[in-house]
């Protein structure tokens, strides 16, 4: 069936409707990979559009329509799809990605993902797909530029973490890490691999790519009816640059309610002395959308009194290794903890390795812990549960490298 012939079929499904928000799968660097193929480019070409049409063809609705453009395709969702074209385009990223790692000439695609609006009338004219990438074309130039790829940083896993409440004695939240399984040791051990020395584009696509895994975690779990709240990584760089923000903020958008309800943002590498309003901006974002946010930060080097602005749950600090090296920070804690409970935000320590550390930080008021006092970090994340890490006969030994 033609493309007009297609659309005919699909003005019956999109009866009284103006517009439909369609989901875009775009390839970026056809014609770089073009230069690379020289003359084999055309059957390359013929290759990858081919898989990529039947790979996204087996997971359409029966009534959604999908067409191909000049760098990749649109899918149309009938109306009565219960996913929304952001949640699809989102889901079908992290897939087709992941299919894309067994094949050569798939694994260097550039592939970029986001729902484009597209007049119905506009639609039901069109005899093929040039009034498509016309008004993809369009709305290209008038919203944000896509990323770069090839953020530079190895394949990883998700490792969700559990942080414990000393309060309620129960393990409820879990934040993601990316990291790397090594298999050079006979037990799992996970190391972070979130970039810090990269461009900021780089960095955007990675955390776009982290949120599409999470997120996808976090419909799994509502839809086998657990209930555990979990925190996503991003680049405080990412949002505080407009052009990264913008973008960010409408993948975040585009997440349904039930996801929005249990989904927080752990924000990385923020710097101890950003303006206020940088610290305003990339918390006050992230609270529009999501449960909870936390930032990582330096306790004995933060200025608390720029976050006032701020709209945020909880400072993520990093744990002294030992009772010495907790004399020695005690000051800076307290003064640190002072002046988060001024801002009525939580602390939570990470990396925490010692029991005189963990009892000592509780008497502070430090809230919330995890390290290898705690679980070991889950390939998917689990249910809330009690735990009590002073029970334990000896601490997890931390064999992860940094």
């Amino acid at each position: 069936m033609g493309h007009l012939a297609d659309l005919k079929a699909f003005r019956e499904v999109l009866a009284g409707s103006d517009e439909v928000n369609a989901s875009q799968f775009k390839f970026l660097n056809l014609e770089e990979l073009a230069e690379r193929y020289g003359d084999r480019w055309p059957k390359v070409k013929a290759r990858i559009f081919e898989t990529c049409h039947s790979f996204i063809e087996k997971r359409i609705g029966p009534r959604d329509l999908m067409l191909r453009a000049a760098n990749g395709f649109l899918v149309l969702p009938s109306p009565d799809r219960p996913e929304s074209a952001a949640a699809f385009a989102a889901r079908l990223e992290t897939e087709l990605k992941t299919f894309f790692l067994g094949t050569d000439y798939l694994r260097e695609l550039d592939l970029h993902t986001g729902t484009i609006p597209i007049s119905v009338s506009d639609l039901l004219a069109a005899a093929d797909s040039r009034a498509l990438e016309t008004a993809a074309g369009e709305y290209e130039k008038e919203g944000a530029q896509p990323c770069a790829a090839n953020p530079g940083v190895p394949e990883f896993a998700l490792a969700y973490q559990p942080v414990w409440a000393s309060a309620s004695g129960h393990i409820a939240l879990r934040t993601a890490m990316p990291a790397i399984e090594l298999r050079r040791l006979p037990d799992r051990v996970f190391h972070r691999v979130l970039p810090g020395d990269h461009k900021p584009e780089h960095l955007l696509a990675f955390d776009l790519d982290v949120l599409a895994r999470v997120t996808a975690h976090a419909r799994d779990c509502i839809s086998r009816g657990r209930s555990s709240l979990i925190a996503a990584p991003v680049h405080f760089q990412t949002l505080c640059v407009p052009r990264l923000r913008m973008v960010y903020a409408e993948r975040l958008s585009g997440l349904p309610e039930p996801v929005r309800k249990v989904l927080g943002l752990r924000i990385m590498a923020a710097p101890a002395d950003a303006p206020a309003a940088r610290y305003a901006e990339a918390t006050r974002l992230a609270s529009l959308y999501c449960r909870r946010v936390f930032v990582d930060i330096d306790f004995e080097a933060a200025r608390l009194d720029r976050f006032h602005e701020g709209r945020l749950d909880g400072f993520v600090i990093r744990a002294p290794r030992d009772a010495r090296a907790m004399r020695r920070a005690r000051n800076a804690l307290v003064r640190f903890q002072n002046g988060a409970a001024r801002l009525r935000a939580a602390v939570a320590m990470a990396d925490c390795v010692d029991r005189t550390v963990l009892a000592e930080s509780i008497r502070l008021g430090v809230s919330r812990f995890s390290g290898t006092l705690f679980p070991r970090p889950a390939s998917f994340p689990r249910p809330p549960e009690p735990f009590d890490p002073f029970l334990l006969p000896t601490p997890r030994t931390r064999t992860a490298r940094r």
